[in-house]
Parts: C-alpha cells; structure tokens; sequence
C-alpha cells in the first residue's frame, strides 16, 4: 500500500510532536493557592441527621453522607517532604515566556545514582591562581574550614584541633585552637533558677539581625513569627532535659531558630521564669514593632504550635487526663475504664476573654504570663503532629494491633499488611523522608511514616486485613484528614470534612467502646475550624520544629554542660542567614543525561527532573504524574528542546474510584488506574487512494488525537518495515512522519497480550476477511467453547496441568470482543 500517497490529504503542515495524545501542557503560573487550582463546587447539603447518631452497624449509614454535588479538578496539587499527600502533577514545562523560572542543567552521562543533584556551596573553581598573597589563600582556608566543622556535620574539637597543628606549617597564620577558628564566645550569659535548674536567652531580635531580610520585608511589610516550645530528654540515663523557645519566620523554608534554651531535671516548675523574658521582649517588639535599616516594621506573633503537654504548662490550665482539659470547648471529661474520655461533642466554645476571666474553674490552675502578649485560645494551634498522627492514627493502630475485640488483627493478617508495606517500599515516590516499614515497627513510627500510612499506604494495606465495617471507619478518618491537608480542598470541603469527623467520634464510641474516645479523638471535633481559620494542616505543623529539636540534641558531645554546649555551637554560626521564600523563583532541574538511541524526538534526553520539592524520574518510584487534564502516565523520557521540556509517557487508559464510601475517592483525586496504553492496534481508514483496510500494531504515544468515536490520526513511518521495529523499542514518534486517519481498536498494557494459545489465529489479523472468519466462529457457543478447551489443552501440554482456564478463557472473550468491534 502506497501510505505516501493517501497521507497528502491527511497530513497537516506543521505538525509538532507536542500534539501527541501523550503530551504535555503549558504549566498555569500560579501565585496564589486560589490560582492553583480551578475548582467548581456547587452547594452541598449537610450530613443527615441520621448518619451522625450511633448505630450499631456503621455500614447502615453508607449512603447518608452527602457529599458536594460537582467537584471538578482541572489541576492537582503538590504533596510536600513532609509528605503530606502527594500529588506530582508535572505538566508543560514550556519557560519560554517566564522570567521567574530557571532551567539548570546537570550534564552527567549514564550517571545512576542521586548524589550529583546535591550541589555544592563552595567554588569548584577555585585555585592558586585565585589568590595573590599567602595570607587571602590562608583566609580563604580558615574561612572554609570554619564552616566546614560547623555544618557540614559533627566533628570533635580534638579532631579539629589536631587538624589546626598539622595545617599550622602550610599555614602559619590559621588559629592555633577551635575557639578562635570558630569564635566560639567567651562568656555565656547563663541564668540560674532557684530550682537548680538554668536557662540562657538568646531573644528575637538578636535572630533577625542575622536575617538577610531585605527581599522579605519588600513583599510582606512586617516580621511574623511562629513559636514553640517542647520538652526534649537530653539522654536515656539522665532525668536532663531540654525546654527549648523556638521561633519560625513565617512565609519561608528557613530552619527555626533559638530564641531561649531552659535545662533541668525536670519541666520548669517556675513557668513565670520562663517565660520571663521571652514575653519582656516579644511585648517590646509588639508595641514599637522591629528596627531594620532605619525602618520599623510591625512585628506579629501569629500562632504557638505546642504539643498537649507543653500547651497545659505554658498556659497554666488542667493536662489531657482533666475534666476540663479541653481547650476549645467546656466539655466536662468522665472518667471510664482508667482513663479520661469526652463524649459530648455540642459543649459551648472557650473564647479569649472567657480565658482571661477564667469562667470555666475546671480548666485553670494559675494565671499565665502569656497573656501579656497572646490570646490562649485563638492563637493556640492544635497540632497535626501530636494531635493526629501520634495521637487519633497512632490511637486506631494501638486498636487494631493490641486491644482485644473483632476489629483486631491477627498474627496472619499482620504479616500480609507487613509483607505488603515491605513490597511498596520498592516503589515509595521520594517525596516521602522515610519509606514504609513493616507494622513490627508500627511503636516506632515517626510521624511521617504515620502520616503516609494514613494517607496513603494504608488504603491498601488495611483493605483485606481489616474487617469491613472497621475499614470504612478508617476511611471517614483517611477521607478528612486528606481534605484537610490539601491546601485546595481545604476552601472548598472544610465543612465536609468536620460532618466526617464528627461521625468517626461518634462511631469510634460504637465501634471501640466510650474508651477509645479521649482528649485526642475529642479534639479532632475542632480541627475543622482550625483550618478554616488558618488553612490546610501544614500551616500549622510541628513538623519543622520537631527537626530543629533533632538537630540541638545532636549538637551535644556529652552530657557535661549541654546547655553551654548548645548555646555555643548556637552563636558559632555567625555567617548572615539567607532568607528562603515559601513562594520564591521556580528552578527546573534537569539532571543525569543520557543517550536514547531509540528515542525520535530530537533534544538532550535526562532521567530526572525536580522543582523545588516535586521530583520525577525514569523508573519505579517517581515515574507517576497526572496532567491538568486529569490524566495519568507513567514517565519513559524527559527531554529538552530550547527554553520547552517534554515529558514522554504512557497513559493509562482506565480510571476508577479506589472507594465509594464516604465519597468518590476521585472527588480527592484518589483514582485507581489500569490498562497502561503503551500499544494499540489501528485500523487504517479506506481512502480514494486505496481501499483495502490494513490493521496494524502501533504505539499509543504515536496517536496525534482521538475522538470520542475511536476515530483520530497517527504520526506513521514511511517504511512498514521501520514500523515494526520502532514498535518493538517503543519510540516515539518523529514529528515528519506522515499523519493518516485511522480506527483504535484496542489498547494493550504489553507485547505479551498478544501472545496466543494453540489453536487460535494470529492477532492482530491483516484482513478483514479474516475478521469476518473469527466473527463467525466465536460468535457460536459451541466454537467458543471448542476454541476455549483446544487452548487449555495446548497450555497445559506446554506448560503441565494448570489452573489457566480462565486467563485463557478471558483471553478469547477479549479476542471476541476485539473482532465483533
């Protein structure tokens, strides 16, 4: 068949590769959480009435939730490390046309492992020529030196020392000790307690100093600051502990940073000590706001993200297990099975001045001096951390793992979720810090793993393990906690998400007993509010504070003066802090390239892309992303092409909700996918030209576009012959191939679907006349039938006695199915 011919009626001038079915978009330039996604959503009705009292059979109120009528996802959001639920959603890279975005290249040929994504801050360039005295070559030395030993790592001051005695006749001017090179200060303003306890105050403005906040103070005219406070044990065989104050600029990814340090054998008893000075100066800066370059800003102290525990201190009211300990409402706690449960969940709400008057006895023991400079209601966070995923997930895994009753997991059941979170590891995306681990280790969960496995992990893991009725309850549990992650569904289903929690308290009661429902699970009744007050869960997260806290304690040596200790390796990093903006510059990096011989497209060809938290890479991990359109591939090539990327993939061709109950779970983008469309058979369209009609097998990413109808074109090689082995690389297609019209008939996941049984004719089949031969023969039951045992019987023959009946039964059907179309 002469294809040239019958394509010059067909092939439209300019075609471009970028119309490929698998291509990809030009990125919306978002600056706003509202721009990040465009969602339509109609008025919803509220949860029946019925649907929030307890029954004794949760799968009666199946259908009683309503949930938004039309939810329409035009675009997806990002994920982030810690890990909240991740959606990569990658799509056209084209930056011509935007200043803020910046491609930077990492040329490595067949370089397989990550370590050159990680760059350097120091000059590669650098070399004798570079200095014109021995005395800038030696600064230039004692200066990288300095910070080398402090962040790259630990490393002991004897070490460091000895490393200083052996460079001293290269470099007579280096310091002689680690003090001097570090300038560690000599004197440490350190204030005794009357308990024996001590505590030393950095302050706040002493951290902003070290800012370089030009950029920062330009785009939000003010300082706004998070604080913390947490307790941290030293070590195991010492009663010491630290009580750090941290503060957190708002609106960055900077690190916290330390604003006062207490060390004690125990909490700080004298919280008014404490606190002292914290409040003198956070009180100063609120009044007469923070001094830079001859300009006051206004200074906000916005939220104080504390654990339980640390909130009952710092606020002077009763802890978890007292009847009033609820913070936002007045509930009074009953006291059942040897613990402090709150089952009403209608109780009056606490507001500030109610606080400050102390109407509710129940809740206080004291007057805090904090109310010199916060409201201890409206500007105390319920943490996510805490309250969440150690407290409500780790709760229901402490549940299903050792309390004894039906919804307990068996020692089997056990290891068949084990054994599958060990298999998802392998394919865990990177965006998560810690990969899954069997539930051996579920006491030892931090809390990211925690947050993943309720998010993610553990829609499938607990699905055959869990009893129906006690899977759905964890999903009303999953279903909010998603919603109110998402920095989008978090505006549009925060109400939702409350009528979910609610009926997972009131169930949790039925299910589990009035026991299960503690300060935790009561607490979750408000956190609806909290984040239509504040936005999604992030925004108030102890997560970053939990890695600053990590890292103080690393600081320490011994446990010899560990406050004098952390206190000096503080002020040692004296080098001016760059301010890293939350919504700063995106830069695309493009890293380990390769050469792909198969691959038609023209451009430099890499395995990774990353921007800003969001990383894809060729292969089993970070291969998955979702298009504006709301499809999903599986990533095979980046490519780049000028100022444009392409991202190459397979599309899969069937979506589906993963769960119905208590809604769609594609209403959150949760989707069950399958039929990867890597190949499909066509039917070429009859033309003047020739009226034979051919079938052949191509490559899904070869189909410039497809109709509702299964009608569409495809870019197509001159030679048949070129044809066929292009298909067996799987290429892709060269934008000057010709572009004909033809019929999908059918998508296939792989080369081995069309492997066939004994007995059965070859597919795809060249002829229509051959078609219309199996039509007839299929279309017969007893030629069904017959065709059906003939294949068993040549598969076994093959392979030995087997249960493949229905594989190849299946087979048939689909054979049927393909030559009735």
């Amino acid at each position: 068949m002469q294809r040239a011919k019958r394509a010059e009626k067909n092939l439209a001038k300019g075609a471009s590769i970028e119309r490929l079915r698998n291509r990809i978009f030009a990125p919306n330039s978002t600056s706003s959480d509202e721009e990040y996604m465009d969602v339509h959503i109609s008025d919803r009705n509220s949860v029946s009435e019925n649907s929030l009292r307890p029954c004794d059979n949760i799968l009666e109120i199946n259908e009683n939730i309503n949930i938004p009528e039309t939810v329409v996802l035009e675009n997806t959001e990002n994920e982030r490390e810690q890990g909240v639920h991740n959606e990569n959603v990658i799509e056209a890279l084209d930056l011509s046309d935007d200043e803020d975005d910046e491609i930077v290249l990492q040329n490595e040929v067949d370089h397989e492992d990550d370590a050159s994504e990680d760059s350097n801050d120091y000059d590669e360039d650098v070399n004798e020529n570079n200095f014109e005295t021995e005395e800038q070559k030696a600064n230039y030395v004692a200066e990288n030196l300095r910070e080398w030993a402090i962040y790259e790592g630990s490393i002991s001051k004897k070490k460091l020392d000895n490393l200083l005695h052996r460079l001293n006749p290269v470099f007579p001017t280096l310091p002689k000790s680690y003090e001097t090179l570090l300038r560690t200060p000599k004197h440490l303003d350190v204030c005794e307690l009357p308990d024996g306890s001590m505590l030393w105050y950095k302050g706040i403005v002493r951290n902003l100093d070290a800012m370089l906040l030009n950029e920062y103070l330009d785009i939000y005219s003010n300082i706004t600051i998070d604080v913390n406070m947490d307790g941290l044990p030293i070590t195991k065989n010492t009663r010491l502990k630290f009580w750090p104050v941290l503060g957190h600029l708002v609106h960055t990814d900077n690190d916290p940073f330390l604003i006062g340090l207490y060390v004690g054998e125990w909490d700080p008893v004298d919280v008014h000590s404490y606190l002292h000075d914290f409040v003198a100066e956070a009180e100063h800066l609120l009044e007469h706001g923070y001094m830079h370059n001859g300009i006051r800003y206004p200074f906000i102290l916005r939220n104080f993200i504390l654990d339980a525990p640390a909130r009952s201190l710092v606020k002077c009211c009763v802890g978890h297990n007292g009847y009033g300990a609820c913070e936002k409402c007045t509930v009074v706690g009953e006291y059942i099975d040897d613990r402090m449960v709150f089952l009403n969940l209608d109780a009056p709400l606490r507001t500030d001045e109610s606080f400050r008057n102390q109407n509710d006895q129940l809740h206080h023991i004291g007057v805090t001096i904090l109310l010199r400079i916060a409201n201890m209601v409206s500007q105390f966070r319920l943490d996510s951390f805490h309250l969440i995923w150690h407290g409500g997930f780790r709760r229901l895994l402490s549940a299903w793992m050792e309390w004894n009753g039906p919804w307990k997991l068996s020692r089997n059941e056990k290891t068949e979720a084990s054994n599958l979170l060990i298999f998802l590891a392998a394919f865990c995306p990177s965006d998560f810090n810690r990969p899954p681990r069997p539930l051996d280790y579920w006491k030892m969960y931090k809390g990211t793993e925690e947050r993943r496995l309720c998010l993610y992990d553990g829609l499938l893991v607990f699905k055959h393990v869990l009893k129906e009725e006690v899977y759905k309850h964890y999903l009303l549990f999953q279903a909010a906690m998603y919603i109110l992650c998402s920095p989008v569904l978090v505006k549009l289903m925060c109400d939702y998400a409350h009528d979910l929690l609610l009926i997972f308290i009131r169930h949790s009661a039925v299910l589990y007993g009035n026991k299960f429902v503690v300060y935790n699970i009561h607490s979750l009744s408000h956190l609806s509010k909290e984040c239509k007050d504040h936005g999604p869960l992030d925004n108030f997260s102890a997560f970053v504070f939990e890695n600053f806290l990590k890292s103080l304690k690393s600081s320490l040596k011994s446990c010899y003066k560990p406050l004098h200790q952390a206190a000096y390796r503080d002020l040692e990093r004296t080098k001016k802090v760059p301010v890293k903006l939350s919504d700063g510059r995106k830069i695309l990096f493009l890293s380990q390239m390769y050469i792909n011989a198969d691959e038609r497209i023209n451009g430099s060809h890499f395995r990774c892309l990353s921007i800003g938290n969001v990383k894809m890479k060729i292969g089993q991990k970070d291969s998955c992303f979702r298009t504006s359109e709301g499809n999903i591939y599986v990533l095979i090539n980046i490519i780049k092409r000028g100022n444009s990327v392409l991202l190459i993939g397979n599309k899969f061709q069937q979506m589906e909700d993963y769960y119905t109950y208590p809604l769609p779970s594609s209403t959150l983008g949760i989707l069950k996918v399958s039929n990867l469309d890597e190949f499909v058979v066509v039917k070429f369209l009859q033309t003047e030209e020739d009226d034979n009609i051919y079938y052949e097998v191509a490559l899904a990413k070869w189909l410039v576009q497809v109709d509702e109808n299964m009608i569409g074109t495809i870019l197509w090689p001159d030679s048949d012959a070129l044809a066929g082995k292009l298909v067996r690389t799987e290429a892709s297609a060269d934008e000057t191939w010709q572009q004909l019209e033809v019929e999908v008939k059918r998508y296939y996941a792989g080369m081995e679907t069309w492997k066939k049984p004994e007995g059965l004719p070859k597919l795809p089949l060249s002829t229509m006349e051959q078609f219309e031969e199996m039509e007839k023969l299929l279309t017969v039951e007893e030629n069904f039938n017959y065709y059906v045992e003939s294949a068993r019987l040549a598969f076994n023959e093959i392979n030995g006695p087997s249960t493949g009946d229905k594989v190849i039964a299946n087979a048939v059907k689909d054979w049927l199915k393909l030559a009735t179309n």
